[in-house]
């Protein structure tokens, strides 16, 4: 039997990679494309040689560069080695994506020379609105093939296979719903005082012109445009439908009334700043079907306690500061939470602090290596202890602190990154051992004005003199 047509083939190390090379598995066949994900299921040595077929039977062959992805490929039975060559060889489109984190290695084996020359999307970070923007570049610049588009004859099929399935869920017996075409829809939503377009097949409402307190959107809907709903004042509950797959960016920010939110199932993504600033939202529960949460979803609705379900793979810059409480499904593969302080899964990465804490929480993990861009912008935190392994400040990750006085660097520190402690009023001293000897950014001080505690003749006191700190010696 011959292998099944695919217009994409979609390669990627499992850790590291999976999540992203799942959201775009998702999107792509979102957008019409066939796509072929490699679920990486074998072992290196039962190679499946179908694999090579589907390659050879599709356009485009995605290669996701996750950290250290190609690291194992100088072993000639390395699997995802054996994917890319091949696609190589054919000549297929091969279409390399760089994640965050990803480096070349210096030494790529003569099957893969030719891959870093491949021209591709390059340096996501991880976010919800940049892997969209990131994926919508993919198809539009870089991928041959083009999305399926339904006929009509592939339409009667859809349907008929959905009345068998429904004829045996109820013994024989068929159910049929209130079904309407997208235009009869969209004259609906007119009546309830909605703009909408079609987004390919698929509804986005795009804006809300009506003044009702509750709304209950109809079935058929699938996106939520950018900036729908932004600013009403006037709602307070809004129950979304079934099948909604995408939350735009900002799309209810500012609903100073909102109090509820209902979510469907099949909800996968929250743009950037959704939510933002509704200080009255305190009833919304994230579906588990959610896999990507963007900068700001959430921030500032001060009187949300929020859980994180098991599948959500992204969250943003600052997606849930200040709330009231933050917790993360033991199921989840990718994040934890302790004391409502987000952390990767191995806790080796601080993602974001509470700006409402108790002292209890200001002990951060031992094993936090790394303190994310962002992490405590605009914390009430007056001090913190920072573990002793710490290698990397984040951008921007005590920006704002308007209480922090005093902060002593870790002997471990290799990275203070750009406004690392930018416009921290009241920040009065910054101690820097002398085995911090480079990776101080020109403006990781912008807008405070600490006096720098170094050793003599040590690179903080260069540092010190050259950016015009004070300073004194330990």
């Amino acid at each position: 039997m011959a292998a099944q047509k695919y217009d994409v083939f979609i390669s990627y190390r499992r850790d590291g990679g999976e999540n992203f090379a799942t959201i775009l598995y998702e999107r792509l066949t979102a957008k019409g494309y066939r796509v072929f994900q490699d679920v990486e299921e074998m072992n290196p040595g039962d190679f499946n040689t179908q694999l090579l077929d589907i390659i050879e039977g599709c356009t485009d062959f995605v290669v996701v560069c996750s950290g250290g992805a190609l690291d194992r490929c100088a072993n000639e039975g390395d699997w995802v080695r054996r994917e890319i060559a091949h696609a190589l060889q054919l000549g297929k489109n091969v279409v390399p994506v760089l994640l965050r984190n990803f480096a070349w290695p210096a030494n790529l084996p003569e099957d893969l020379a030719e891959l870093p020359n491949k021209a591709g999307v390059e340096s996501l970070s991880g976010q919800a609105k940049t892997t969209a923007a990131a994926i919508d570049t993919l198809c539009g610049q870089f991928m041959r093939s083009r999305p399926v588009k339904r006929t009509k004859k592939m339409a009667v099929l859809g349907v008929a296979a959905l009345l068998l399935v429904a004829a045996l869920a109820v013994g024989g017996i068929l159910l049929f719903g209130d079904s309407k075409k997208p235009e009869d829809l969209q004259a609906k939503l007119t009546e309830m005082g909605f703009t909408s377009s079609l987004v390919g097949d698929e509804l986005e409402i795009t804006t809300y012109g009506g003044a009702a307190k509750r709304l209950e959107i109809p079935e058929g809907v699938a996106h939520i445009g950018d900036k729908a709903f932004k600013e009403n004042k006037t709602l307070e509950e809004i129950i979304l439908p079934k099948g909604l797959t995408h939350i735009g960016s900002e799309s209810f920010y500012l609903c100073s009334n909102l109090t509820s939110v209902v979510l469907p199932e099949e909800l996968a993504v929250i743009g950037g700043s959704a939510f933002s600033l509704c200080s009255k939202l305190s009833s919304i529960k994230l579906p588990k079907g959610l896999t990507a949460i963007g900068d700001f979803a959430f921030s500032y609705c001060t009187a949300l306690r929020i859980q994180i379900p098991e599948n959500v793979a992204e969250i943003g810059a600052v997606a849930m500061v200040p709330c009231a409480a933050v917790s993360v499904d033991d199921a989840n593969p990718y994040f934890c939470a302790e004391n409502s302080i987000l952390y990767n899964k191995d806790k080796t990465r601080l993602l974001q602090f509470p700006q409402i804490f108790t002292e209890d929480m200001q002990a951060i993990a031992q094993s936090v290596t790394e303190i994310a861009d962002f992490a405590f912008c605009r914390s009430a935190i007056d001090f913190v202890t920072l573990p002793d392994g710490l290698l990397d400040i984040g951008r921007a990750a005590f920006s704002y602190c308007d209480n922090l006085e005093t902060v002593v660097i870790p002997p471990s520190v290799k990275q203070i990154q750009t406004d690392a402690f930018g416009d921290c009023l009241i920040l009065a001293t910054v101690e820097i051992p002398a085995s911090v000897t480079s990776g101080i950014h020109n403006g990781a001080f912008t807008g405070s004005s600490p006096t720098i505690r170094c050793a003599k003749g040590s690179y903080a006191e260069s540092y010190a003199k050259t950016h015009g700190f004070p300073y004194e010696y330990i």
